[in-house]
């Protein structure tokens, strides 16, 4: 019988790997060390990948893939604590907000992972 991974195991690693997830309006997240970036530019060499919280909380954390796949940190100070997701019943990661992670409530009925459509400040 093969078992389970320890969830604190799964944990850690999926805070070291690369991540995507997509925002309810189809657009693709990286998701790195719990933190999410949204497509900034891309070259043939790289894409740079700018925190999605780069305007509503004025973060310049910034990260590239270069074309072989290796992640380059450009700027790892974040302004701001990495957002809480869970995976409901279908899959689907949901972020708790800042106001229900303080009450320490979290409804199934929340909306699908908030949109962070990336746009210029």
């Amino acid at each position: 019988m093969q078992g389970y991974p320890n969830p604190g195991e799964y944990t850690d690693r999926f805070k070291q790997e690369i991540h995507y997830i997509t925002s309810k309006k189809g657009n693709k997240l990286l998701v790195y060390e719990q933190y999410t970036y949204a497509k900034n530019c891309s070259s043939r060499t790289r894409i740079t990948w700018t925190c999605s919280s780069r305007c509503s909380r004025r973060c310049n954390a910034q990260v590239a893939l270069t074309s072989d796949g290796e992640l380059l940190i450009l700027n790892g100070e974040h302004s701001h604590p990495p957002p809480v997701f869970y995976v409901n019943d279908r899959g689907a990661y949901v972020r708790i907000s800042d106001k229900r992670l303080s009450m320490n409530r979290v409804f199934e009925d929340e909306t699908i992972y908030d949109d962070f459509e990336h746009s210029k400040c």
